[in-house]
Formats: structure tokens, C-alpha cells, sequence
């Protein structure tokens, strides 16, 4: 994985995550379209939240904004499918990264936090 710098000016940058699993669609990615391995609860999860891949690098935009000494605001990212060409050429799938989908995922944090300490979790295993 990796960052790009878009605009060393106004410090923005894309974050690049490499995947060795075949390449999904836009649709998948966005969550608009069923994935048939999505557990229950990520099938109740709000669209723009549903898909594994696109959680990963909102949680990755996250993970920057949160680091104090790291200046550069992520603003978009890149899922790279690199195992999905014979021609050894990546599948690139651009991924917006809103403020919207941050806050999103930070309540399903939150919630996954609260439920990991209450151990309400457990009951679900049993």
C-alpha cells in the first residue's frame, strides 16, 4: 500500500491499496450490489458502509486524520487489483472518501466498541 501525493501545496494525497484477489466491480465496491460472502450485519450496514474494501480505506483515511503528525489530507484512493490481468497490468478502482463516510464509520466504532465490552458480542457466538 501506498500514498500519492496529488498536491504537495495543499497537502492532499490518495491512498493506494493493493489487492491480490480478483478485481470487483464499482458497484461492489460503492456497496450497491450484494456480495454473497457480506455477513448479515454487514448486509444491514448503509450502502455507502457495506462493502469490506471500501470500509478499509475510509478506515485508512481515519487512521491519517487521527495521526497528529501526519499533514496531508487524504481526499482519495485507489483499490488495485494487481493479480487480475494476464497482461500484468493493475485494475484500478477509484474510491471516493467523504466526511460523510468517515463520521459513518465512526459510529460503527463506536457501536462495535460498546458491544466488544459488554460482551455482547458473545451471545452471538454461542
Amino acid at each position: 500500500d501506498r500514498l500519492d501525493i496529488i498536491d504537495e501545496q495543499a497537502k492532499t494525497v490518495c491512498l493506494v491499496d493493493y489487492k491480490t484477489g480478483r478485481a470487483r466491480t464499482d458497484n461492489q465496491i460503492a456497496g450497491k450490489v450484494g456480495w454473497a460472502d457480506l455477513s448479515e450485519r454487514e448486509r444491514a450496514l448503509p450502502e455507502n458502509l457495506r462493502s469490506p474494501l471500501r470500509r478499509q480505506v475510509i478506515f485508512y483515511r481515519l487512521l491519517c486524520e487521527l495521526d497528529p503528525d501526519f499533514t496531508y489530507q487524504p481526499v482519495s484512493a485507489q483499490l488495485a487489483f494487481i493479480k487480475s490481468k494476464a497482461g500484468g497490468k493493475p485494475v484500478l478502482r477509484e474510491v471516493a472518501l467523504t466526511d460523510e463516510d468517515v463520521d459513518g464509520l465512526k459510529e460503527l466504532l463506536r457501536t462495535v466498541w460498546d458491544e466488544i465490552q459488554s460482551l455482547a458480542f458473545w451471545e452471538r457466538v454461542k
